[in-house]
């Protein structure tokens, strides 16, 4: 399982920077919802209309100063996220602890404390939440099973890179655990 979750965050890491190497002919940030459109465009598979594929949290009309991939975007993922200068969170897996990120799903709803801290975590530093993870699935083979190979020297002229976070708690172990794999800015 640990070597699952860790060649998956290298799969996403090459799939968004193959994905986006045309981007750097642009000339201003990118929005969130354009981000998440060319995802949707070179996902290699038809988008579902109903899919869990969504925004979770945040404005999808956000200007990206960085790209964080995570398996789940814990609380300290956010943080980290946010402290790297990534505001626009990719995540596999539910951020609100439950399959539909349904926070009528909450007993507490809005009233509970760790809900409500993340909320005002992810408001205040002006982050967005997209949950990638059926279209991802849908792929042949599914993408969280392919194994790839690629060194970051592969990618030196691209000017888009992601910030690869996956969470400690999950107790993921490779070249995901606990550690930023890469980073820089989205240019403006």
């Amino acid at each position: 399982m640990r070597e699952k979750l860790g060649l998956a965050c290298l799969l996403f890491l090459f799939f968004f920077l193959n994905a986006f190497s045309a981007a750097s002919a642009q000339e201003r940030p990118l929005t969130a919802r354009e981000v998440v459109q060319r995802i949707q465009d070179h996902v290699g598979v038809p988008w579902q209309e109903e899919t869990i594929d969504t925004f979770k949290a945040g404005d999808p009309d956000t200007k990206i100063t960085g790209i964080a991939v995570t398996m789940m975007a814990t609380f300290e993922v956010l943080q980290r996220a946010a402290a790297s200068g990534a505001n626009l969170i990719i995540t596999h897996e539910p951020t609100f602890y439950n399959h539909l990120d349904d926070l009528k799903e909450i007993p507490q709803k809005e009233n509970d404390p760790v809900l409500a801290e993340k909320l005002a975590f992810i408001k205040e530093h002006h982050l967005a939440v997209w949950r990638f993870h059926d279209h991802w699935h849908k792929r042949t083979p599914d993408g969280t099973l392919v194994k790839h190979s690629s060194s970051r020297s592969d990618h030196q002229t691209l000017e888009i890179v992601v910030v690869s976070v996956c969470s400690t708690t999950a107790g993921v172990t490779g070249p995901c655990a606990g550690s930023v794999n890469s980073l820089a800015h989205i240019p403006s």
